[in-house]
Formats: C-alpha cells, sequence, structure tokens
C-alpha cells in the first residue's frame, strides 16, 4: 500500500534487478577461476609512468608495479577516474552523484512466506519519480535520489531524514523497518550527457577509459 495517489503505472514483466555487490564478486571469480585474472586488493593506484606516448608502470601505496611493454591499461576506477587522469594530465567529465540506498529487512513472518503479502511487500520493482524499490530475497532496496557532495560516502542527516519519510510514504507497512535499516552511500560516476565515456585516449597509445553510466554502470558493464 502507498499513501501516494496513483493515476498510472508501466508493467514490465522481463525487467530484472540485481543486487551490485553479489554480481561483483561473483564477477570477479568467474575471472579469477576460469581465466585466471589477478586481483591486487587493499592497493591504492598514487599515479603513473609514462614513456613516449604510452603507460609503463603504475605507482601504488604499496610500491611500484612495471608494465609489460605495450600491455593495455584500462581506467575504470568510476568516480575516481578524473583524479587518476589528472594525474596524467588528462580532462574527463565526470562527477561523482551521492546515491543514497536502504537496505530494508523483510518482517519475519513475510520473509519466511513463498508468497509475502503484496500490499505490505513489493514483489518485484517498483520504481517511483525520487526512488527505485527492488525486492532482493530477504530484503527490499531502497534507492533514492543523488546529490552532488564532492567525494564523501557519509549521508548527510538531513537528506537521511528526506530519503526516509519518502520511502515510508510509498510503503507505510514497513515503517518501523525502514527507521531500522542502514544507509549505505555510494558515489555514481555521472557524465554530463549520462553518457558513457569509453575508447581509447588519444594522448597514450595504451590507455583506454571506460565510466561514465552513472547509477546505470553495473548494468551496463557487461553489454
Amino acid at each position: 500500500n502507498s499513501n501516494r495517489a496513483v493515476f498510472g503505472a508501466v508493467y514490465e514483466p522481463l525487467a530484472g534487478r540485481g543486487n551490485c555487490p553479489s554480481f561483483t564478486k561473483a564477477l570477479a571469480g568467474i575471472c579469477a577461476d576460469r581465466y585466471g585474472v589477478q586481483f591486487v586488493k587493499q592497493t591504492k593506484v598514487r599515479d603513473f609512468t609514462t614513456s613516449h606516448g604510452t603507460i609503463t608502470g603504475l605507482r601504488t601505496d604499496r610500491g611500484a608495479i612495471a608494465l609489460p611493454p605495450d600491455t593495455p591499461v584500462v581506467l575504470a576506477a568510476g568516480s575516481w577516474t578524473p583524479y587518476l587522469c589528472w594525474r596524467l594530465g588528462l580532462f574527463v567529465p565526470i562527477y561523482p552523484m551521492k546515491g543514497y540506498t536502504l537496505m530494508v529487512d523483510l518482517p519475519p513472518a513475510s520473509a519466511a512466506a513463498n508468497t509475502p503479502s503484496p500490499q505490505d511487500v513489493p514483489q518485484r520493482a517498483v520504481t517511483f519519480h525520487d526512488m527505485f524499490i527492488a525486492r532482493l530475497g530477504t530484503q527490499i532496496r531502497m534507492s533514492a535520489f543523488g546529490e552532488f557532495d564532492g567525494w564523501s560516502t557519509q549521508s548527510r542527516p538531513e537528506v537521511d531524514k528526506k530519503v526516509r519519510k519518502s520511502a515510508k510514504h510509498i510503503s507505510p507497512a514497513l515503517g518501523a523497518h525502514i527507521d531500522a535499516a542502514p544507509t549505505v552511500c555510494g558515489l555514481r560516476p555521472m557524465s554530463a550527457d549520462g553518457c558513457i565515456i569509453a575508447g581509447r585516449t588519444e594522448q597514450y597509445s595504451n590507455l583506454y577509459l571506460n565510466v561514465g553510466p552513472g547509477h546505470n554502470g553495473w548494468k551496463t558493464a557487461v553489454g
């Protein structure tokens, strides 16, 4: 049930939804197990070494990493892509938009049932003008609007309050669970026109960019 007046709707039976962290971790596991991809974790890239228009190495907080000649370098660092490009003298029009998400645990009775009460729990996905609500197993993800707040991933109390108010307005039966839900903030790498910036750069022959679709990033990654 929703307190909002509904004048119409669009039903998309083939529409999908997914869990971003689970998808990313599973993809990384497949890349490592099937294709031998090596992941260097807990390592921050600080700068690059270059020679004659090519990237020859990485400078990280754990030391230098030399690259074999002509190794393709794909820069897909999300909202941090502009910073790394700046180290190379490149400008990329990407700006971080901080998005707010509530991960709501379902009430025990509904979570245990095979067919939860539809008036209490969204069964698939519901989209309003300021929120996207999706059922993910025994949780409901409520993703809200974003704000430009630099590279901070901390929620602001006044915005968090507004997000919860909007969520409870849409699903009033879950009010207490929405109040108890944690807020997760992430940075969406937004381009000015919402399009992906992808392809090889003119300045460096082995440097490729893949960034910019904002909140659609992980969905377009496998396209």
